[in-house]
């Protein structure tokens, strides 16, 4: 979360701490280089392990200032222990969740619902979406999703080969989910990848693109459910209200970025990195095997 800066700045070059502007506010001594795109061991392309990266980071003070910790190097107070980030997230008077990260690649500034959204409006939109992720729907949806898993593992199984496991299974297995939550078929699948690809893991000339592109599918798919709904998310959303009012089209957007980014990225991520571990900790794979139970159905 980034804290208020001062509007004088003075640059600081102590070591392994490059030269960039640093608040006039920030004791030079609660400066550290990190950046959570581009320091050692965060780069997906060099074979990182972001996990070994945190963990030296959390071996360090529990609150710092990193000089570049964005996208477009803008500095970050990062604080590292849960105790601490806790407080900082309820502390709502002080601190703001309106951040904008996805809208701002726009030049634009409405925010991700309810991620980005402020207290009282974000519990008034927490409680309008929490049905569509309870329990009850989550489990209806497990068969389609299981099958979705075996198909994909068959035929990496069917190649004989070895395989990528975020090209081959986490992204597409993730984008299958995402579609079926909205309503839409597979057909789009490989083009909903390309766009999840350049939005997060592309270079500056990339994302503003996709980003744009993305925002004009939710946009389209919003019209087309308010002309002819069906049972799926959009039509939900369209249809809903707050405070006896239909959202406008900038919430109907957040809603749908943000899912599009939630349901896409982090879902394939976190795949990658638990079968990264089992792939380095055999003792965990037998663990699994000999005792099933462990596995959440």
């Amino acid at each position: 979360m980034q804290m208020p800066t001062a509007s004088h700045e003075r640059s600081l070059d102590s070591g392994a701490v490059k030269s960039r502007p640093v608040p006039d506010h920030v004791p030079p001594e609660m400066v550290r280089d990190f950046n959570l795109f581009t320091s050692p061991g965060m780069l997906p392309t060099a074979n990182g392990d972001p996990h070994a990266a945190v963990a030296c980071v959390h071996a360090g003070p529990p609150i710092f200032y990193s000089t570049s910790n964005t996208r477009d190097g803008r500095g970050t107070w990062v604080i590292t222990r849960a105790s601490d980030q806790r407080r900082v997230l309820q502390d709502t008077e002080t601190f703001s969740s309106h951040r904008s990260i996805f809208a701002s690649v726009l030049g634009e500034s409405w925010p991700m619902i309810p991620l980005e959204l402020d207290p009282p409006f974000h519990g008034v939109f927490r409680s309008l979406l929490n049905p569509l992720l309870s329990p009850k729907r989550v489990m209806a949806l497990e068969p389609a999703v299981r099958e979705r898993a075996i198909k994909l593992i068959d035929r990496i199984a069917a190649s004989g080969t070895s395989c990528d496991i975020m090209k081959d299974f986490a992204v597409p297995f993730a984008v299958n989910i995402f579609l079926r939550f909205i309503g839409l078929s597979d057909n789009g699948l490989e083009t909903f990848v390309g766009w999840a690809r350049d939005l997060l893991h592309g270079d500056k000339e990339q994302r503003p693109p996709a980003a744009r592109t993305i925002v004009a599918f939710i946009d389209e798919l919003a019209t087309e459910r308010r002309k002819e709904p069906v049972d799926d998310f959009m039509t939900f959303i369209v249809k809903a209200k707050v405070e006896g009012r239909l959202l406008s089209d900038e919430e109907v957007r957040g809603i749908g970025v943000l899912v599009f980014v939630a349901g896409l990225d982090t879902v394939s991520a976190a795949i990658c990195f638990d079968l990264a571990h089992l792939a380095r900790n055999p003792k965990d794979q037998e663990l699994l095997r000999s005792e099933p139970d462990r596995i959440a159905v």
